[in-house]
C-alpha cells in the first residue's frame, strides 16, 4: 500500500478506512484496464483485490465489511458495474448483482487473508486438518466426509477463490441469458 506520511487521523476507525482504501488503490493499479470480455474483466478486478488483500493481510481480515467511501472504492464500483452492464444486464439486476459479487469475493479474500494472518503454528495445523483429520474419521458417521475426504484441496488453495469467482460469473451469464429468453421482456 502506498506510504501516506504526514496523516493524521481522529481515531482507528479514520485509520481503517484509509487502509481500505489504499487497498482499493492497489488494487486499481494492479488491474489491466477494461477490454471487450466482461467476464475476463470481473476476474481480473478479483483476482487483483485478492492479491491486496493476501499482500496486507491484518488490513484484509478487518476490511471486506468496511466502505471505505472514497474514491478509489467508488472508482472499483464503478468498474464492477461497467462489467455488469456489458455482461447486459439491466439496471436492477446489474446492481444486485454487484452486491453479491463484490460481497462474495471481499468475504473471500478476508477468510484467505485472516488464515495468512495466523501464526504459522496455528496456520499450519488448521492446513494440516484437511489432510489429517478429516482422513481419520469413522466412516460409520461420517460416510460423505469418508468418501470425499481424499479429494479435499487446501484451504490456501489458490484455485479455490477462482473456482468461485468463475461459478459467480457464470450465474451472472446465465441470468443474462435467461432474460434474452422471456419473449416480450422488457429492459
Amino acid at each position: 500500500m502506498p506510504r501516506q506520511f504526514g496523516l493524521h487521523f481522529r481515531n482507528k476507525d479514520e485509520l481503517l478506512l484509509a487502509l481500505v482504501n489504499a487497498s482499493h488503490e492497489e488494487e486499481l493499479a494492479n488491474t489491466p484496464p477494461p477490454a471487450d470480455d466482461w467476464a475476463n474483466d470481473l476476474m481480473q478486478i478479483a483476482i487483483h483485490t485478492h492479491d491486496a488483500f493476501l499482500r496486507h493481510p491484518r488490513v484484509g481480515a478487518l476490511s471486506a465489511a468496511r466502505t471505505a467511501r472514497r474514491e478509489n472504492e467508488f472508482r472499483t464500483v464503478e468498474r464492477k458495474l461497467d462489467c455488469m452492464r456489458r455482461a447486459g444486464l439491466n439496471d436492477t439486476d446489474a446492481a444486485r448483482y454487484h452486491r453479491v459479487f463484490a460481497d462474495a469475493v471481499l468475504s473471500y479474500s478476508a477468510m484467505d487473508a485472516s488464515l495468512a494472518a495466523l501464526p504459522p503454528d496455528v496456520r499450519e495445523a488448521d492446513l494440516r486438518a484437511w489432510q489429517t483429520d478429516y482422513l481419520t474419521l469413522p466412516a460409520d458417521r461420517y460416510p460423505n466426509i469418508a468418501r470425499v475426504a481424499p479429494r479435499f484441496v487446501g484451504l490456501d488453495d489458490p484455485q479455490n477463490f477462482v473456482t468461485a469467482v468463475q461459478l459467480l460469473i457464470e450465474q451472472i451469464r446465465a441470468r443474462v441469458e435467461a432474460r434474452r429468453a422471456l419473449p416480450g421482456r422488457i429492459e
